[in-house]
C-alpha cells in the first residue's frame, strides 16, 4: 500500500482536518466570550498557541493509534513487523547553556553525531528533518520512534561555557523506555570530537553491531574556532531568512579562511551562496556572482573530495534548477545515489530530475521513496503532492499536501498548490477558501486569478491581473500561468520567455504542468522546449536510463 493510502487508512487527513476545523471554532468562540467575559486576554493568547503546536502530536496519534469496535489500539505499521532493531533516530540535544542563543552548538552537535552513525554499516537512522520536528514538542519517545520507524533513540543535552563543554547522551529502547546506556562527559571543546567517537562506539556496541575497525567511521578533529563557525553557519542556513543567509556566509567564509580544506563547510557555503541567488531578495551580491560563488565552493569541496555524495547531490540540484543542464545533473545525481542511495534529499532530487524529462511514474517512486525515510519533511510533501497533481492523481496530490499542510499550517505556497489542485477537482468554492488563506502575498493573489478565471469572472480577474503586472517582484511565471489558463496564448508565451530569461525553476515542470496543457498545440510550444532543452527529440539523444531506487 502507498504511504498515502496508509494515511487515509489510518485517518491522519481526517483527524488532522477535524482538528483545524474545532480548533478554528474553539479560538473564534474564546475571541469572543473571552473579552465579553472579563477573562484575562493572556488565556486567548494560549489557546491560540495550543492550537497551532497542537498539530504535529495530534497527527502522530492518529498514526500510531486508531479506533476499533474494542476501543482505541495501538497502530504499528503497514501491516508488517516492527521497527527493525538496528535503526535509531538522532534527537536534537537539549541546549542547557545558560545563553539561549548557544541552542546552535547543541542542534549542531546532534547532527554531526547523526552523520557519524549515518555512516555506519547496516544502520539505519532517521532523517534529520523528521528527527528535529519533534524539537520543543512535547510528544513521548514511543511515539517518536513509532512515527520514524525506529527502535532506538539518542537523546542527550549539552552545557557550553566559553571553551569548556559538558555533553550527556543517552541511548533508549523506545519499545519499553529502557536506557541501553548514559554517560557524561565535562571536557574541553577541542575534545568534542572524541566524545562523538564514543558515543558512536556506543551505540555500536550497545546495538551489538559486528563492524570491522574499517568500517567503525570516526570524527575528523579541526580547530575548534572553525568547528564553532561551521555549527553556527549550518544553523543560521536552516533559518533561510535574508538575514540568516548573510551571517551564514560569514561565519563559512571564516571556517574556510582557518582551514581551507575543510570539506563541510566548503558545501554549507555553496548552498549558502545559492540559497542567497535564490531567495536573498536583494541583500547579497547580484544573483549571477552568488551562483558563481556557489559553483566556486562546490568545486572546491569535489576537489578536496572527488567522490563526496554530499557535494555531487547539490552539483546536481543546481544543474537542474538553474544551469538547466540535464546531463550533468543526471551524472551528479547518480554519483550521490551511488554513495548514499536512501539519502531522502539525494532522492528528492533524483526525482526533480526525473519529473524534468517526463519520467513521471519513476519521479512517483522516488518522492514516495523520500518520504517514507524522512516522514516529517514537509517540502517533500509539497514536491510530492505537485508531481501527484501534474500526472491527475488528484486525490493523492490532495492528500500529500494536507499532510504538508498538518505538519506546518503557517508555511507559505502550500495552500496555493491545494487551490490549484481543487480547481482540477471542479471544487470552486474550496479553490477560494484555500487561496485567501495562503500567506504568501504573490501566490494569493495569483489563485484569486485562477479561481477568478475559473469561475468566469474574467472582469475581477482582469484587475487582479493588471495589479500583479504593475507590482514589483511578481514572477513573469505567476502571470504565464494565469494567461495559460485563459488560453491567451499570445501573453502567456510573451510571459513565459519572461520567465525563461529569469531562469524560475518552475519552468523545469513545464512539460507536465496542466494549466499549460492548451498551448501544446501552439507552434511556438516546442520551440519554447527546444530553448530549454526538453524537446521530446533531445530527451531521447540523451539516452538518460532510469535512476536506481532500492528497498527501502
Amino acid at each position: 500500500m502507498s504511504l498515502f493510502g496508509e494515511l487515509r487508512r489510518r485517518h491522519v487527513i481526517r483527524v488532522t482536518v477535524a482538528y483545524a476545523i474545532v480548533g478554528f471554532v474553539v479560538m473564534e468562540v474564546a475571541d469572543i466570550m473571552v473579552p465579553w467575559l472579563g477573562i484575562p486576554q493572556w488565556v486567548g493568547s494560549n489557546i491560540a498557541w495550543l492550537y497551532v503546536t497542537g498539530f504535529v502530536p495530534v497527527a502522530v496519534l492518529a498514526w500510531i493509534f486508531k479506533w476499533t469496535p474494542e476501543g482505541l489500539k495501538r497502530d504499528l505499521g503497514l501491516g508488517g513487523p516492527e521497527a527493525p532493531e538496528d535503526s535509531i533516530a538522532v534527537l536534537p540535544f537539549v541546549n542547557m547553556s545558560s545563553d539561549p542563543e548557544q541552542e546552535y552548538f547543541a542542534d549542531g552537535l546532534a547532527e554531526e553525531l547523526l552523520n557519524l552513525l549515518a555512516r555506519v554499516p547496516h544502520l539505519r537512522v532517521a532523517a534529520r528533518t523528521s528527527a528535529f520536528a519533534f524539537k520543543g514538542k512535547d510528544v513521548s519517545i514511543a511515539e517518536i520512534a513509532a512515527m520514524l520507524n525506529v527502535a532506538q533513540v539518542l537523546e542527550g543535552s549539552v552545557r557550553k561555557s566559553g571553551n569548556k563543554v559538558r555533553i550527556t547522551a543517552q541511548l533508549i529502547q523506545a519499545r519499553d523506555g529502557y536506557h541501553l546506556w548514559s554517560e557524561a562527559w565535562d571536557r574541553g571543546l577541542e575534545d568534542v570530537f572524541a566524545v562523538q567517537d564514543e558515543i558512536a562506539r556506543a551505540v555500536v556496541d550497545k546495538l551489538q553491531l559486528e563492524l570491522t575497525p574499517a568500517e567503525m567511521p570516526t570524527v575528523r578533529s579541526v580547530d575548534p574556532e572553525a568547528y564553532n563557525l561551521l555549527l553556527m553557519g549550518r544553523h543560521k542556513l536552516y533559518e533561510r531568512t535574508p538575514e540568516s543567509l548573510v551571517q551564514a556566509i560569514a561565519c563559512l567564509d571564516k571556517a574556510v579562511a582557518i582551514i581551507p580544506d575543510y570539506l563541510e563547510a566548503w558545501i554549507e557555503l555553496g548552498r549558502a551562496h545559492y540559497y542567497m541567488a535564490t531567495g536573498g531578495w536583494g541583500l547579497g551580491a547580484p544573483i549571477e556572482d552568488e551562483i558563481r560563488q556557489a559553483q566556486q565552493s562546490l568545486d572546491r569541496a569535489l576537489e578536496l573530495d572527488p567522490e563526496s555524495p554530499d557535494a555531487h547531490e547539490f552539483m546536481a540540484w543546481v544543474a537542474w534548477s538553474n544551469d538547466w543542464d540535464w546531463p550533468q545533473a543526471d551524472r551528479a545525481i547518480r554519483r550521490a545515489l551511488a554513495a548514499k542511495p536512501d539519502n531522502p534529499r539525494a532522492l528528492n532530487t533524483a526525482a526533480c530530475i526525473a519529473l524534468t524529462l517526463g519520467r513521471s511514474e519513476e519521479s512517483l517512486s522516488l518522492y514516495e521513496r523520500a518520504t517514507r525515510l524522512d516522514p516529517l519533511n514537509v517540502p517533500a510533501y509539497n514536491n510530492l503532492a505537485l508531481a501527484y497533481y501534474y500526472v491527475g492523481r488528484l486525490e493523492d496530490a490532495e492528500a500529500a499536501i494536507g499532510r504538508a499542510i498538518a505538519l506546518n499550517p503557517n508555511a507559505a505556497i502550500h495552500r496555493y498548490i491545494l487551490g490549484r489542485i481543487h480547481i482540477a477537482q471542479g471544487r470552486f468554492d474550496a479553490a477560494r477558501e484555500a487561496f485567501e488563506s495562503e500567506v504568501h502575498s504573490v501566490a494569493r493573489q495569483a489563485g484569486l486569478v485562477l479561481i477568478l478565471d475559473a469561475e468566469g469572472r474574467r472582469a475581477e480577474a482582469d484587475e487582479h491581473l493588471a495589479t500583479m503586472e504593475s507590482s514589483p517582484g511578481v514572477p513573469a511565471f505567476d502571470l504565464a500561468t494565469a494567461y495559460a489558463m485563459r488560453n491567451d496564448a499570445d501573453l502567456a508565451f510573451e510571459w513565459l520567455e519572461k520567465a525563461r530569461q529569469e531562469r524560475d525553476g518552475n519552468l523545469c515542470d513545464i512539460r507536465l504542468l496542466p494549466e499549460f496543457r492548451d498551448l501544446h498545440g501552439d507552434p511556438r510550444w516546442p520551440r519554447f522546449l527546444e530553448g530549454m532543452g526538453l524537446s521530446g527529440q533531445e530527451i531521447e539523444r540523451m539516452a538518460l536510463k532510469p535512476f536506481p531506487i532500492g528497498p527501502d
